[in-house]
């Protein structure tokens, strides 16, 4: 918490490595808001500075009245009344943030009144004598832009932390912790997310993927603004009026959502609307690596701390949200919904506007022909450079910067889609892939280094064309830039260099903090074998050649026999991906190995499309003594939503390594490019996804300082010194290599003796 405190007091970057189990969460909250609540307090020099960097703040405060001012030399921190300025400024004016019929007294008792002497500066000064209150009489405009004035600039000269994580239900356990810490009773603190989390709108919230929830919300509020029937929730008083019960109680989305269905009003724009007046804004990455997202919620990040939490997969997750995939159907119909604009509209458009639409045609006539038309010396799969793929399509001469221009500057997205609207049947427009498409041509304006487009000719998913971006820096460099602190963190963070390079390659190596922390697990409650060889002494290593071997999975059996006559409770198996666990599964099926490891703990397995998890907890729960066996995929569900604490785990057994395909064509691009920045990277890269993997799953297992359970590593390859000094370290450090089946069972019997718990 202090190392947070420091780096956030200095403005750096930091990488913070805390494992699970740690107090990660709290100490992460707790030590930026204290922070927060250091620099919320505006000092006399803050405002009557007349540098440049301060010459905007002292001019938006030159027409706050003396009391306010003053209030500033008594050193209260804006962060502890802000709030009561806003809350008054609309009492004053009638509109009361607090439910019609509210008594000061019960208001007197909300949890605010805490801040007594802030509350007695701030009431004074709004309510005292004529000559201190900016109000006059309380009517007409000038009360309007007295609170407009004094709530915008309060507001926007206080930090704020954005805390992201990957999903909502990570971002709920970020909302517990901080209801149960000290500073919910003064912060003010919402999740922010999309549509399909937060609407309320029975058509709206049952459309199957969240583009077609966008559309429709959008045809309802463009269908409201022609007469026609709308979205109901969508209205400004009642959004006005559930942001300010999101600002006054702290609450999570599903009580919000409960709370605005009560108000017939839309949660999805009233959480829009509490943004720029809260401290804590939770919410998914997505919306803040997103530029388009950021602007459309308003957020400004410039002098802002922002918190990646869970930050394992985040190099991958920039990646992925920044590399567009076009179908030929997505392309087609684009192509045809502009053609039908434009012959709809051509005697209306300028000739400025008519040469860009033409273009813009060409470039949709180039991109659906190389999908319709595959070349003859084209493969299944092809790569290309930025340049090169412009080249081949002949749109050298376009200006793709220009084109974009006029799609933002002439509203061309908003246009087509009203203009789609009208080609709907029923009332039902047809979805408009032309945004998709938008992005796809954006992203070919990227350096021609940083990134690749693949031309794919798949027979089971039809031809589409992918922008590969392989340098995230790219479009993580304007946070970093306008931050004031970036956090990176997570329980499985090594090797840090990693971040370095592909996060922060533009910054001195000063100002990135790194910070690994050991478990708070006593040293006797985890242990780690390394088993090397088969009875037979062959090398226990589930590679890709070795992975339908007999022999080899004759052995496995027997040690999973092993572990499940010694481990109590529960056990967690994990393999290396879907195809090794039906190749054993078939197996054991086959030899009749699997009704014996059955019978001594009934086996559940994981499945793609079924949650096989909620049986297994049940029949732990109700048969402790005996235990269970679950079969999980490393990468799959289980491996990282899933916490295995307590006697849902009490042995992680890893098997074999869950090395990426290298001869998919997509990874050896990035590794490729990765190699040219510095020699070594694109292999330390390609090891690095497989171990970080481990080490998650590895995690699932030790969820508190109380936990136990052991690890065990079922291929030689662990034990190499390469691999092991990229596994946890509170792992390594604790490892025995087992390299017979009598060694194992001796060491987790001395394991599991410590606890008193029989099998």
């Amino acid at each position: 918490m202090n190392t947070l405190f420091d780096i956030l007091m200095k403005g750096n970057i930091g990488i913070i490595e805390s494992p699970t189990g740690t107090g990660k969460t709290l100490s992460l909250l707790c030590g930026s808001l204290t922070w927060l609540n250091s620099v919320s307090t505006l000092p006399e020099d803050y405002v009557r500075d007349g540098t440049k960097e301060n010459k905007q703040t002292q001019t938006s405060l030159a027409d706050f009245p003396a009391w306010l001012l003053d209030i500033t030399d008594e050193d209260v921190a804006l962060s502890t009344i802000k709030y009561d300025i806003y809350i008054t400024c609309r009492r004053k004016t009638g509109e009361s943030a607090f439910p019609t019929g509210t008594t000061e007294k019960a208001v007197a008792e909300t949890k605010r009144t805490k801040i007594a002497t802030a509350k007695g500066i701030v009431r004074e000064g709004l309510c005292s004598s004529a000559e201190r209150n900016p109000f006059g009489d309380g009517k007409g405009g000038r009360t309007d832009r007295c609170h407009q004035s004094i709530v915008s600039s309060v507001f926007t000269l206080s930090p704020q932390i954005y805390y992201c994580s990957r999903t909502h239900s990570q971002l709920s356990q970020v909302f517990q912790e901080f209801l149960h810490s000290a500073w919910a009773e003064d912060v003010q603190c919402s999740c922010i997310g999309g549509r399909r989390s937060f609407c309320i709108h029975p058509t709206v919230k049952r459309l199957p993927t969240d583009a077609q929830m966008s559309d429709e919300c959008l045809f309802l509020q463009r269908n409201r603004s022609r007469g026609k029937e709308g979205c109901l929730f969508h209205n400004r008083e009642r959004e006005e009026s559930i942001r300010d019960e999101v600002l006054t109680t702290n609450l999570e989305i599903e009580d919000l959502v409960q709370y605005a269905e009560k108000e017939k009003g839309c949660p999805y724009y009233a959480s829009r609307k509490a943004i720029p007046y809260l401290k804590l804004v939770l919410l998914p990455y997505n919306l803040i690596l997103n530029k388009k997202s950021r602007e459309a919620l308003g957020i400004d990040l410039k002098n802002q701390v922002v918190i990646f939490d869970e930050a394992h997969n985040l190099i991958n997750a920039i990646g992925d949200l920044f590399s567009p995939t076009v179908t030929l159907s997505m392309l087609s119909s684009s192509h045809s919904q502009i053609d039908a604009y434009y012959q709809r509209y051509s005697d209306r458009l300028s000739s400025e506007s008519h040469s860009f639409i033409i273009h813009l045609q060409t470039i949709l006539k180039a991109l659906s022909h190389l999908l319709t038309t595959k070349p003859s010396n084209f493969g299944m799969v092809n790569i290309f450079t930025v340049n090169r793929f412009i080249q081949h399509l002949h749109l050298e001469s376009i200006n793709l910067f220009d084109i974009l221009h006029f799609i933002t500057s002439k509203r061309i997205v908003q246009k087509l889609n009203g203009f789609v609207d009208t080609l709907g049947e029923d009332g039902k427009p047809p979805v408009s892939h032309f945004p998709a498409v938008t992005d796809f041509i954006l992203a070919l304006t990227n350096d021609n280094e940083d990134a690749r487009v693949v031309v794919s000719y798949s027979k089971d998913n039809g031809p589409f064309l992918r922008f590969l971006l392989l340098n995230p820096s790219v479009y993580f460099k304007e946070i970093v830039d306008e931050c004031r602190s970036v956090i990176i963190t997570g329980g499985t963070l090594q090797p840090f260099s990693e971040f370095s390079s592909q996060l922060f390659p533009h910054l001195s190596q000063d100002r990135i903090v790194s910070l690994s922390l050991p478990h708070i697990l006593s040293p006797d409650h985890v242990g780690a074998f390394y088993v090397t060889h088969t009875a037979t002494r062959q090398e226990m290593r589930f590679d890709f050649s070795n992975r339908e071997n007999p022999s080899l999975l004759s052995d496995l059996a027997s040690k999973l026999g092993i572990l499940c006559r010694t481990v109590p409770r529960g056990l967690v198996v994990f393999f290396p991906s879907f195809s090794m666990l039906q190749t054993t599964l078939r197996f054991l099926h086959s030899t009749g190995k699997f009704s014996s490891l059955n019978e001594l703990k009934p086996i559940f397995s994981e499945e793609r499309e079924k949650d096989v998890f909620a049986a297994y907890s049940s029949y732990l729960k109700d048969h402790p003594s005996k235990g269970a066996l679950l079969f999980a995929v490393i990468g799959g569900k289980l491996s990282e939503g899933i916490n295995f604490s307590d006697d849902l785990g009490r042995c992680v057994a890893i098997v074999g390594m869950p090395y990426p395909n290298k001869t998919d064509v997509v990874l050896q691009e990035r590794m490729k490019y990765l190699d040219q920045q510095k020699a070594g990277l694109g292999q330390d890269y390609y090891s690095n996804l497989c171990i970080k993997a481990v080490n998650q799953a590895i995690g699932r297992a030790f969820r508190h300082k109380e936990d136990w359970a052991s690890v065990v590593f079922l291929d030689y390859r662990y034990c190499q010194q390469s691999i092991r000094s990229r596994l946890t370290r509170w792992i390594d450090n604790r490892g025995l290599v087992c390299n017979n089946d009598d060694v194992l069972l001796k060491q987790l019997q001395a394991f599991y003796q410590r606890f008193n718990l029989g099998v």
